[in-house]
């Protein structure tokens, strides 16, 4: 391993190096202290985001978002329970609509049937009295 792969693999993640790296560092110099400085600055870099997060700081960015999760739930369930009386009702109507127009249709055909069965021949255009 030469000095650049080293500093690389340091650059990295300066905690988790090879057997490799580590035996290059025990006999190069200069790669023994960048691997020595490149972990004092992850330490100082993790210590510096260990931040003790405040209290009540979710429920000041809920409220200041202008959450309110029981009203979000309850206007889904009021649409929803629109959408679903819109669809029975239309249903309804087409369903009771197809039902008044084939009842005509088919009584009519059946009136014209009984009236032409009744007073004259299908073929021969004669009375059947």
């Amino acid at each position: 391993m030469n000095c650049l792969e080293f500093r690389r693999l340091v650059l990295v993640d300066p905690r988790s190096i090879g057997e490799e790296a580590r035996a290059h560092a025990s006999e190069c110099v200069a790669c023994r202290e960048t691997l020595g400085k490149q972990r004092e600055a992850d330490d100082q870099l993790f210590a510096a985001l260990q931040v003790p997060v405040p209290d009540g700081l979710a429920d000041r960015i809920l409220v200041a978002r202008g959450h309110r999760p029981a009203r979000r739930r309850w206007t889904f369930g009021i649409a929803a329970a629109r959408e679903f009386s819109a669809a029975a009702t239309l249903r309804t109507i087409r369903s009771a609509t197809r039902r008044s127009t084939t009842s005509r249709t088919s009584r009519n055909r059946s009136r014209r049937f009984m009236q032409s069965a009744t007073t004259t021949c299908r073929w021969c255009s004669r009375s059947r009295d």
